[in-house]
């Protein structure tokens, strides 16, 4: 499992790395699955 985070200059990726954490500054590579996050609704939004 990894939680990869953009910034405007860079990228920083934490992972499992057996039994502690690893971390890279490159976006998490093809091995792992990516699901983005939804966006956040909009305050003006009238509810569903």
């Amino acid at each position: 499992m990894s939680l990869g985070f953009g910034f405007p200059n860079g990228y920083v990726t934490i992972h499992n790395a057996c039994d502690e954490n690893g971390m890279e500054f490159l976006p998490p590579g093809d091995r792992y699955a990516r699901y983005g996050m939804p966006p956040k609704p909009r305050k003006d939004a009238s509810p569903r």
